[in-house]
């Protein structure tokens, strides 16, 4: 049996009073330990001879889900599940696949997924990973502007921790939060920000 079952040991004689290895004068016992079972049925104030039967308790299987892991909003991870032979996650339909081993989980909030892993004897075990969801930054670039040819203006970018504008060419920076754009044509520039 697998660790955390119980196993129902009964004598097939009815009847007849019992004595069990165990202490137990009933003619079923349940069990949960590996261990030889002994019981010794009197029939009639004859006495039967002794039967056995061995049990093993086969650990269960060291499942692991993994560490817990944050991605971007819009992101995705892989999933890391180990110990055992067969695997079944939780789905909730943000999972690419519910029986790899690895699937590819993309939640939109904060997910907990449950592991369950099977062994070769047919024993489970489950565990469980965290994925933290993080909100994106608020990146804001500014309003549009307005400049002569020849003409130069300071862009403001916010909501971020580190910047990255596409430079053209034509910007002082493209890694400042207020880098000077200095087009010669109308331009629009894109920029990235990143927060801790």
């Amino acid at each position: 049996i697998c660790q955390g079952q119980s196993l129902p040991l009964s004598s097939s004689t009815s009847g007849a009073s019992y004595i069990w290895n165990t202490g137990s004068t009933q003619q079923s016992i349940n069990i949960s330990q590996s261990g030889q079972y002994i019981v010794t049925v009197t029939i009639d104030n004859c006495l039967a001879y002794p039967d056995t039967i061995n049990v093993t308790v086969q650990s269960a299987p060291p499942v692991n889900a993994g560490a817990n892991q944050a991605i971007c909003d819009g992101s995705n991870v892989v999933l890391t599940g180990s110990g055992a032979s067969t695997y079944s996650w939780n789905n909730g339909g943000t999972l690419s696949s519910a029986s790899s081993s690895n699937p590819t989980a993309s939640p939109s909030v904060t997910t907990t997924y449950t592991l369950t892993g099977t062994d070769a004897n047919g024993c489970e075990n489950t565990d469980q990973v965290t994925v933290s969801v993080n909100a994106l930054p608020n990146v804001s670039a500014g309003t549009n502007q307005v400049i002569c040819d020849g003409s130069n203006v300071v862009l403001t970018g916010s909501g971020a921790s580190t910047y990255s504008w596409n430079n053209g060419g034509t910007l002082s920076s493209a890694s400042s939060s207020n880098p000077t754009a200095s087009p010669s044509v109308t331009t629009t520039y894109t920029l990235t920000g990143t927060d801790a």
